[in-house]
């Protein structure tokens, strides 16, 4: 998704394209704009703002006109139409008979060699690539085979699956990551592979492969490594970016059910979800995205403890999500200096949490003048901000 901006006259176009050619500018149709960009003063500046996936560019592209009015003839923008929303269905039936097939023996079993197969372009749904308890669990199934790869399960590959126009490599592994890692390091020579001919998935969507990648990893699992809450939420809500399907539409469900996840499970995926949207949401609509204490901001949080500690008083922090109150009594009644006044500092770990501080903050008051005050404890609650600049067009 790329932006045209004029500096003399600050007017804007929106656009996405995904050509990779340098000589592609724009598909702007609006003629003052074309004029300019077809003249020959040196007064245009093209930013690239994001990039990815074409559904979810789309999309995001369409959000910034909806929210700038870009189509509005008396706008700062070129554009002249509204934002075109990327749809797409989700065909559960021919994610599961993908699965199925790749889970029988209708492609069969093969071996390849190692150091090849760490040079195919992989496909990864989980949050974090590798975990490391189950990366020794496979690689002590290696050492008890003698450094052999009979234990372990084939690695998918989807042949000519990426643009050649693009990539050097053309095939797509779409599972086998934490198999092929620890084929890798314990120094195996092959590693057993399933091919699916380019036949077999060319009609699949970029969320369709997404959804075999997962199910390949669903509850319960021999020597696999279960999708996790977060990893399965952010699957749903990739899929609101790039196709619009609603997070806790039925086909969501019946896709969670697929994975073995309980009622209670599937809501805590959805509501997951749910929070990343209202992110994205406040991302396009505010140009803010949230401040991570818990990673990035960490240091922040520190430093503010560390200020707001001192010989009188005690500074301790905690999410609004997750409030401890008794815990914080229980830290002033064992604090060895005596201190006898609190510095509350909290932060928000999501836009729902920091939309909701202002009654659980009316529960908190309620609950440290009841415990604290009375004890002769004076207390002072500092909110951390938790919204930071994002985009800027």
């Amino acid at each position: 998704m790329y932006l045209i901006k004029d500096l003399i006259s600050g007017m804007m176009y929106i656009g996405v394209h995904k050509k990779d050619d340098k000589t592609y500018w724009t598909s702007m149709t609006h003629i003052d704009g074309l004029k300019i960009l077809q003249g020959n003063e040196k007064r245009i500046e093209y930013k690239i703002l994001a990039y990815g996936n074409y559904g979810t560019m789309k999309n995001l592209e369409a959000d910034l006109i909806d929210k700038h009015d870009a189509a509005n003839p008396q706008s700062d923008f070129w554009n002249q139409m509204r934002g075109m929303y990327h749809k797409e269905t989700l065909r559960m039936d021919l994610v599961n008979q993908m699965v199925k097939d790749i889970e029988s023996d209708k492609y069969p079993t093969e071996e390849e060699y190692v150091s090849e197969l760490t040079k195919i372009p992989t496909w990864q749904v989980r949050n974090n690539e590798f975990d490391p308890a189950h990366l020794k669990k496979i690689k002590g199934k290696i050492r008890d085979a003698g450094g052999s790869h009979i234990n372990t399960n084939p690695i998918i590959i989807l042949e000519d699956r990426l643009n050649s126009e693009i990539y050097t490599e053309t095939d797509l592994r779409i599972d086998g990551a934490h198999t092929l890692e620890s084929e890798r390091a314990e120094g195996c020579v092959y590693g057993y592979t399933k091919r699916l001919p380019k036949e077999a998935h060319k009609k699949l969507s970029h969320t369709e492969i997404e959804r075999v990648a997962s199910l390949l990893n669903r509850d319960p699992e021999k020597v696999k490594l279960p999708n996790s809450k977060e990893t399965l939420a952010r699957i749903l809500f990739g899929t609101w970016v790039r196709s619009r399907i609603e997070i806790d539409s039925d086909k969501n469900i019946e896709f969670l059910k697929e994975q073995n996840k309980t009622s209670t499970e599937r809501n805590k995926i959805i509501k997951i979800a749910e929070e990343m949207q209202k992110a994205y949401e406040y991302e396009v609509d505010e140009n803010v995205s949230l401040i991570d204490y818990k990673e990035a901001g960490s240091e922040i949080l520190t430093q503010k403890e560390m200020i707001l500690t001192t010989s009188k008083a005690l500074a301790t922090s905690q999410s609004s999500s997750s409030l401890r109150w008794d815990r914080v009594c229980e830290k002033l009644q064992d604090d060895k200096m005596g201190r006898k006044k609190l510095n509350y500092i909290i932060y928000h770990s999501s836009f729902s949490a920091a939309d909701d501080w202002k009654d659980e903050k009316k529960k908190l008051v309620k609950r440290l003048n009841k415990w604290l005050v009375p004890q002769g404890y004076t207390y002072k609650i500092t909110v951390m901000p938790h919204k930071k600049e994002k985009v800027v067009l």
